[in-house]
């Protein structure tokens, strides 16, 4: 085994050797020799790299002229890109890419297939997309081989653009919509040959994550493509067609022209997918096509709320914030926010108020919410199948984005429920709510007084239990802010629960009385009375206030109140 590895080595030498002469016949033949030692053992691949392959190749590609060196030159340099990321990336540091972009240059048209599948290769490297992008002839001579009649530079092309994009990111896909390549790769994505047309609909995928080429997909009328590249059976269209689709739905101007070509029964179907990343992708491109009044209609024909519901049931984080956004914003609408009762959609989003995830929680409640809007017979399944012992436990959270969706969702799942109110009481949510109300966050504590006056209404246990829980004070003191809306939602639950006449800190000992710490209301009632006769009584005697005027006229104005 040494013996063979020392003449492989001195092989691997000797070809090295000959690529760094002037002879092309040698380059050539070195270059082949090379080419297949590597396929047959590709891990000698590392040894032509310590032997300094890389720049031998770099200089043939820069300065041969003859068509048979250059030709077997690329040929290995594709191969060693294939076999070893270590490889790419030691070409890539060589410089091979600017002489691989000038090969693409007219002319060149035997190597195009080739060079094309190098770039392609090189820019999946880790830093191999962010350096071909700084090349100046990269993004220009790309778009160029999208025209080529040949279909592997085609489909190599717009694979070099996906990627590109994938990895380099907003630069990259903005600096091939500059170059004129959104036209020619819209218009690859309907080829009849299936590879071009995944390539192409890839790089679609890829381009729309910028929001200027959402705009320009749409232009240059690239829903249809994607439309039919998701209908189609191959799973990586469906793949990549969802994720373009997607993208192209978080544009607000388009999302009432893409349901124009019949997306929406395709998304549906997709959303029902074994891949979990294909239906996640479809699921975000309902939830945002959802927000389209006209497009819920539509919808509920095509069966929408059924696969999402099934979508509930999965561990999979991501799939799972995209079904309940999905349903969440599906519910808006009166008809879809019914059936999601109907589906059984309601028990799954319970168990999520226990996800570990707080984003998911967040997501959760206020799917919950929206689905106890003006619906009855969801606030009552909500009830019963857990959502009140759910959302109390919930609200002992710090987190105030939490902490404010929490008490919206209560207001609207006690909504004419006394059942659902009492539930609050058994399980410690006034004690909480009550404690929310000296949340430093004005928006936590105004959602808790709002969430106390509607778990309080019309309960006399839950208004004992708040006044007992020492909730005036606090309220008192939110009454007194300085933001008008706090104020008011602070005085309507001091009103709910029989406190209607706040008075002075000063005077809150008078108020006590046992057992539930504050006056009846007939007894506040009472106060109250004796309160403004001793005012009136006091203001008999000076019911008028003179004041001089500039003129020195003496007039009388009514005192102030």
């Amino acid at each position: 085994k040494q013996f063979v590895g020392a003449m492989t080595d001195a092989k691997i030498k000797k070809a090295v050797k000959d690529l760094n002469a002037q002879n092309p016949v040698a380059q050539a033949k070195s270059a082949t020799l090379l080419e297949d030692l590597i396929t047959k053992t590709p891990a000698l691949s590392k040894g032509a790299v310590q032997f300094n392959v890389c720049p031998a190749l770099v200089g043939i590609c820069t300065n041969s002229k003859d068509k048979t060196a250059t030709e077997r030159a690329t040929s290995l340099v594709l191969k060693l890109c294939e076999v070893s990321a270590d490889a790419g990336e030691a070409l890539v540091t060589a410089g091979i890419l600017r002489p691989l972009c000038a090969l693409c240059e007219i002319g060149q048209e035997h190597l195009h297939a080739t060079v094309s599948g190098i770039l392609r290769e090189l820019c999946k490297l880790q830093g191999g997309s962010e350096a071909a992008i700084r090349v100046p002839e990269f993004v220009p001579n790309v778009v160029r081989l999208t025209s080529s009649e040949d279909p592997v530079v085609q489909a190599n092309a717009a694979g070099t653009i996906a990627v590109n994009c994938f990895c380099a990111g907003a630069e990259a896909q903005e600096a091939f919509a500059q170059a004129g390549g959104i036209p020619r790769i819209v218009e690859l994505a309907s080829s009849e040959n299936e590879q071009i047309q995944v390539e192409a609909v890839m790089a679609l995928h890829a381009l729309t994550y910028l929001e200027e080429n959402q705009a320009r997909v749409a232009e240059a009328e690239g829903v249809p493509p994607l439309v039919a590249a998701a209908s189609s059976e191959n799973p990586r269209l469906h793949l990549e067609s969802a994720g373009a689709l997607r993208n192209l739905c978080a544009l607000e101007a388009n999302r009432t022209l893409v349901p124009e070509h019949g997306a929406l029964e395709v998304l549906v179907t997709l959303c029902s997918n074994e891949d979990p990343i294909v239906a996640t992708h479809a699921a975000g491109a309902l939830r945002h096509l959802a927000v389209v009044a006209d497009n819920c209609d539509k919808l509920e024909e095509s069966g929408v709320i059924a696969p999402l519901a099934a979508q509930l049931r999965t561990e999979d984080e991501i799939v799972l914030v995209e079904a309940v956004g999905s349903l969440r914003n599906l519910a808006e609408n009166a008809r879809l926010r019914q059936l999601v009762g109907e589906n059984d959609a309601i028990l799954p989003i319970i168990n999520l108020l226990s996800h570990p995830l707080e984003n998911v929680q967040v997501m959760a409640v206020d799917a919950l919410r929206v689905f106890c809007v003006d619906s009855e017979a969801n606030r009552r399944l909500a009830g019963s199948q857990g959502a009140v012992p759910a959302l109390s436990q919930l609200l002992g959270s710090d987190n105030p984005v939490l902490g404010e969706s929490v008490c919206e969702c209560i207001i609207q799942l006690v909504q004419d429920d006394s059942a659902n109110k009492k539930g609050f009481n058994l399980h410690q949510g006034i004690t909480k709510l009550v404690k929310k109300l000296r949340s430093p966050t004005p928006v936590v504590a105004r959602a808790a007084a709002r969430a106390l006056a509607a778990v309080c209404q019309d309960v006399e246990m839950n208004k004992h239990e708040a006044c007992r829980m020492a909730a005036a004070p606090p309220l008192i003191e939110l009454s007194r802010s300085n933001l008008i809306a706090v104020r008011t939602d602070a005085t309507n639950t001091l009103y709910v629960l029989g406190i209607k006449n706040p008075l002075q800190r000063t005077e809150w000992p008078l108020l006590k009385k046992e057992p539930y710490g504050f006056l009846t209301k007939a007894e506040i009632a009472e106060r109250n009375a004796q309160l403004a006769q001793n005012a009136t009584g006091h203001s008999a005697g000076q019911s008028m206030q003179h004041t001089q005027s500039d003129t020195g006229d003496v007039s009388a104005t009514p005192a102030a109140s």
